[in-house]
């Protein structure tokens, strides 16, 4: 039988977790920390540099001017002044130049002739450059662009004329 003290225990009230408050400060943490790494996100990303322009895919290439040039250049040298000499030059100068194009189109670049273009940044040009890789002496490039401009072409310097002596003989081995 049962006693009247024998009774079941009344049933236990809820608890709190340890630290009281329940899912408010949490959320509210959890918010803060949020907010505070989208504020230096956003702080980072003012203070960077803007992103560079990508450079175009071309270089532009002034070849009337390196050819004159070149002619120049080639004139000057000992029994090259006779008009004989300037189908070769030019046909020199035409292979010279595919190699060096050849140069920027491995590198992915298309090589753009000077008067194809109506504006560009001085730092396409890649004229001197290639003069430079030809041999062509940069008095020369300068002359030519002076004679483009004006009209005007520079008095070639005296050509050296040719030693009419045969070369020396090396001397014999005893």
């Amino acid at each position: 039988m049962t006693h009247p003290t024998d009774s079941p225990a009344p049933p236990a009230a809820p608890t709190r977790p340890a630290g009281g408050e329940g899912f408010l400060p949490l959320f509210l943490a959890v918010l803060t920390g949020g907010l505070v790494v989208l504020g230096l996100q956003l702080w980072q990303d003012g203070s960077a540099p803007p992103p560079a322009a990508p450079r175009p895919a071309y270089v532009i290439v002034d070849s009337d001017t390196l050819l004159q040039a070149q002619l120049q250049q080639a004139f000057t040298r000992p029994g090259r002044r006779e008009a004989s000499a300037g189908p070769q030059v030019a046909a020199e100068m035409q292979q010279a130049l595919a190699t060096a194009f050849e140069r920027y189109t491995r590198q992915g670049l298309a090589v753009l002739h000077k008067a194809a273009v109506i504006a560009a940044p001085p730092a396409l040009d890649v004229t001197a450059a290639v003069a430079q890789d030809l041999g062509i002496a940069p008095e020369f490039l300068d002359s030519a662009r002076h004679f483009q401009r004006t009209g005007e072409l520079p008095a070639l310097p005296p050509a050296a004329e040719p030693d009419p002596s045969p070369p020396a003989l090396p001397p014999a081995a005893p």
